[in-house]
């Protein structure tokens, strides 16, 4: 699933339910992990909700753009 966003940019709950082949809770389930882990992050957007890779600057830290975005 982290390999389809970073080819793809970006992943919905429905892209990670038809990608993973799970039902849609599982789907949500599995992306509330990833996010409480750091590894992806939330955006909301006006019609919905996707997930993205968290940026990180050259010195491995997270900006503050990121953090006022989740």
């Amino acid at each position: 699933m982290l390999q389809y966003v970073a080819t793809h940019g970006r992943i919905t709950r429905r892209e990670t339910a038809d990608v993973c082949q799970l039902p849609h809770l599982q789907a949500k389930a599995l992306l509330s992990r990833l996010t409480a882990g750091g590894k992806i992050v939330l955006y909301r957007a006006l019609r919905g909700a996707y997930l993205e890779l968290p940026s990180i600057d050259m010195d491995g830290s997270r900006s503050d753009i990121d953090d006022s975005m989740a």
